[in-house]
């Protein structure tokens, strides 16, 4: 994980905040903090907690998920607990943002982007954003039976008479399903035990959203020849 120190673009906040940045994309890409704002505005559609993924070209839509390949373009989700997820193929020179709360993930909507992405598993690179970790994730039984069955146990743990649930060992048994070996999971950042993000657990009521980006920008070189 890299952090990058910006100042916030909100004139009421002179202090600088901190947008998170993988160590494995090459795209111009970042997950911010709470009082941080995308460096380019991203596409982003109507997130409904499904499976669905769209050209970005397609948006505004209700999806959960959007690619593109138009260069420069910027593709973003927005999130307070559920996971944040950028994906790119630098062979292909494609993007992919990524929704994916309890039912985005167990509708497997990670693997319906990486299809829609079209690429080879060896050439995307993947990044897992801050999201509400097992740490603080309480859920019901039945939920946590689901997960269980379809990614494994060790996606739930219990302690103190509850059930956690790990989002992103879901999300990367979908990444590593399809064949990605490039994953980054920005240093294990919890949502709701770090104040510098919005979480919908620890906020309640109305909280802000983070709005996680990747733009289709590539360094000098990135290409075919750069894997």
């Amino acid at each position: 994980m890299c952090v990058s120190w910006l100042r916030s673009v909100n004139p009421n906040v002179c202090h600088d905040v901190r947008v998170i940045r993988s160590k494995v994309l090459t795209a111009v890409h970042g997950f911010p903090t709470r009082d941080e704002v995308p460096e380019r505005k991203p596409i982003l559609v109507n997130q409904v907690h499904g499976d669905r993924v769209v050209e970005a070209a397609l948006a505004p839509t209700d999806a959960d998920a959007l690619w593109t390949s138009t260069l420069g373009a910027s593709v973003g989700i927005k999130t307070a607990d559920c996971v944040p997820l950028l994906l790119e193929d630098p062979v292909s020179q494609r993007v992919a943002a990524v929704h994916a709360g309890w039912r985005g993930a167990i509708a497997e909507i990670p693997l319906r982007a990486l299809e829609a992405l079209g690429s080879e598993a060896k050439n995307v690179r993947a990044a897992i954003g801050p999201h509400i970790r097992a740490c603080c994730y309480a859920v019901g039984e039945d939920l946590a039976e689901r997960f269980a069955k379809r990614f494994g146990p060790s996606v739930v743990t219990r302690r103190d008479g509850q059930v956690y649930l790990d989002l992103s060992k879901a999300v990367r048994a979908q990444l590593e399903e399809f064949g990605v070996s490039q994953i980054d999971d920005v240093e294990g950042l919890c949502t709701s035990c770090d104040r510098r993000f919005h979480s919908f657990r620890r906020e309640k009521g109305a909280p802000g959203r983070q709005v996680s980006y990747i733009v289709c920008e590539w360094p000098r070189g990135a290409g075919a020849t750069s894997l």
